[in-house]
């Protein structure tokens, strides 16, 4: 018999080979990069920051945002290897944007997203076979979106008297389109700068897109404009449209509000005002009920319908033509009676007979030209 004595330490040992190698392996998979060109590049997901380490192999990374969006990266050398992170519109090499040295300035970098896909390139150049051959690095890219349209054909509407805010990343700009009547006057602009250092500068168009005025790094502003080109006692819509952008393009947090403007909605809200919870307008509720008025006629009308024609099926049945007569016709009417009742039933039924002679009997002859109408009073019929 085989000795098992050892079988519980054959055990261990085992498991304790087992969990070596599988360290080994984690070890070796953490430490190897497979993104190493365009094709292999990570995938970096928006405000998601990525920490690893790079040699002298490059590794690249790939953002996909929204078009329009404003991509914020961050990139960080905490060794201050003198690290480098490229940027780049396609998967080429001569795709490239721009470069970043976080060791030598503040690594962040601001990109108007106008391509489904950007790349980004890490660079090691201090890293060398002779040394440690490692640097520890990070990068995030995180993706704001487009508050106002980019350009005067994108503008956004903003209401008189409402203040809206807003934030603009590297070339970001935000056009809104301000409506205005013609006799208004002037209107006054209010915009400010929110903890960003007074960089909100701005633009302002007239209703032709001429740019009448502008000022730049100097937040806030508070001024007026006239409406321009309104003939005397005029009062139609006319527009101003307001750019804001950063300068320097950096990140700007900023409001803007425009007062004075008497110009309305041409069309007033369907909401029918505050405390109208239904969200149903008038019009729709009107629709509502002749559509249901519509139902319910074409209802009674199918129910005449069915009606008549069931009297006229019953009036039918009551006619019984008898063949036997010839060319007489003879019309009876009789009610049956009900057939629940057993007890003996009597009724009188008149029967009109009206027989008119034709074929061998012409007008004019003694008999030819008579109708003869012979009225029968049946005796009492009982029923069984």
């Amino acid at each position: 018999m085989a000795d098992r004595s050892f079988a519980p330490s054959r055990v261990l040992l085992f498991a304790l080979v087992a969990t070596i190698v599988l360290l080994m392996s984690l070890t070796s998979v953490s430490s190897e990069t497979n993104n190493t060109d365009f094709s292999s590049a990570l995938f970096l997901g928006s405000g998601v920051e990525h920490e690893g380490t790079i040699d002298t192999d490059d590794q690249y990374f790939k953002v996909e945002p929204a078009y329009g969006d404003a991509i914020e990266f961050q990139f960080k050398d905490p060794d201050g290897q003198d690290l480098k992170f490229c940027v780049y519109e396609g998967n080429k090499s001569s795709d490239e944007i721009d470069c970043v040295y976080p060791a030598r300035s503040p690594g962040v970098y601001y990109q108007k997203a106008t391509k489904d896909s950007y790349f980004v390139r890490i660079i090691c150049g201090e890293c060398t076979v002779t040394t440690s051959g490692q640097a520890r690095f990070s990068i995030e890219a995180i993706h704001h979106l487009d508050e106002a349209g980019d350009t005067l054909d994108e503008q956004v509407l903003l209401m008189p008297e409402v203040m809206i805010h807003g934030s603009l990343f590297g070339t970001d700009a935000d056009f809104f389109n301000i409506p205005v009547m013609c006799g208004d006057g002037n209107i006054r602009f209010v915009i400010t700068d929110e903890n960003t250092g007074g960089m909100t500068s701005y633009r302002l168009y007239d209703h032709y897109g001429i740019k009448i005025s502008e000022h730049y790094e100097s937040a806030p502003y508070d001024f007026v404009s006239g409406t321009s080109d309104c003939p005397p006692d005029s009062n139609y819509p006319v527009n101003f449209s307001v750019e804001l952008l950063c300068a320097f393009e950096g990140h700007c947090d900023y409001s803007l509000i425009a007062i004075g403007s008497t110009w309305e909605p041409l069309e007033p809200s369907s909401s029918g005002g505050e405390g109208n919870a239904s969200g149903i307008s008038l019009s729709e509720t009107e629709i509502t009920i002749v559509v249901v008025i519509v139902v319910f006629i074409g209802l009674l009308m199918s129910l005449k319908i069915f009606g008549g024609n069931r009297a006229n099926l019953e009036s039918a049945s009551d006619v019984i033509p008898n063949e036997g007569l010839g060319e007489s016709i003879l019309t009876t009417g009789i009610a049956s009676p009900p057939a629940t009742d057993e007890s003996p039933i009597s009724q009188s039924r008149e029967i009109q007979t009206s027989v008119q002679m034709q074929d061998s009997v012409h007008q004019g002859d003694v008999v030819g030209g008579d109708k003869i109408s012979t009225k029968v009073v049946n005796e009492p019929e009982v029923f069984a």
